[in-house]
């Protein structure tokens, strides 16, 4: 966040409280559009959010009906996704607001506290309840793009995609064979996994850093077949920057957890 200040998003320099005490999420929600710079924060704030409060709720709900509550915390998700956007028009992005997520959270949770039920990983339940929640976000997805959404059942299209996701995790936690495994074992593969986070956390300032230190990437002519300079200058950059949080400070804390 210090990194955005300095590079010039603006939205963050005029709200600091909102983005330094993580309820940037619903600051954002209340905005026409997103913010340049720092669009992808309400999602990190989100993050804190359940890091701080959800623990307090796995500690005081009995462990026999957990499985039982954490349905019914995810199912909060498209009942708010549905409220938000038929009852409080003056919010223009529903999925900001925490209540929206708790399905992303709450199947998570719920394939951990399956796995600590001797579920193994890479379970055929899971995975293909995995495939089926897949085929019916890119339904849903399809008629969004292509047509009318679908009432009702385009509030369930995040659910599906985290259901999905959950089998996917369980599947990499038993591995993969063959080709594909060779392929997510490959170190360039490796190395990009190591540093996703770093891109995901600078990706949207750095063209606001890449606008101060190389203006001329702006000019028009790099709008056609040099388009792809301003790319590699912007990958690149993200790249390094990734790299070094990845090096100096997400490393360090791996360290000193185990």
């Amino acid at each position: 966040m210090i990194f955005a200040i300095c590079v010039g998003a603006r939205d963050i320099s005029h709200h600091p409280l909102a983005y330094f005490a993580h309820f940037s999420n619903f600051h954002m929600a209340l905005l026409p559009g997103w913010p340049s710079g720092t669009a992808h924060y309400w999602t990190l704030a989100i993050q804190m959010q359940f890091y701080l409060l959800f623990p307090i709720l796995i500690f005081y709900v009995p462990r026999r009906a957990l499985p039982t509550v954490l349905i019914l915390f995810s199912l909060v998700a498209p009942l708010s996704r549905w409220g938000l956007e038929t009852y409080f028009p003056e919010i223009y992005h529903s999925q900001a607001i925490t209540t929206s997520a708790f399905d992303y959270f709450g199947i998570g949770a719920l394939l951990a506290v399956a796995m600590e039920r001797d579920t193994q990983a890479g379970d055929r339940k899971w995975r293909w309840v995995s495939l089926v929640a897949g085929g019916c976000y890119l339904v849903c997805r399809g008629y969004e793009e292509f047509s009318t959404p679908l009432a009702g059942v385009k509030y369930f299209q995040q659910t599906f995609v985290a259901t999905a996701f959950a089998g996917l995790i369980s599947s990499t936690l038993a591995g993969f064979k063959g080709w594909l495994g060779k392929l997510l074992n490959h170190p360039a593969v490796q190395h990009v996994g190591r540093i996703s986070y770093g891109l995901y956390l600078f990706h949207t300032p750095v063209p606001l850093l890449l606008g101060y230190v190389m203006p001329f990437l702006w000019h028009p002519v790099f709008n056609g077949p040099l388009l792809m300079i301003r790319l590699l200058a912007f990958f690149l950059t993200s790249w390094g920057l990734a790299w070094l949080c990845w090096r100096y400070l997400e490393k360090g804390v791996s360290r000193r957890a185990v």
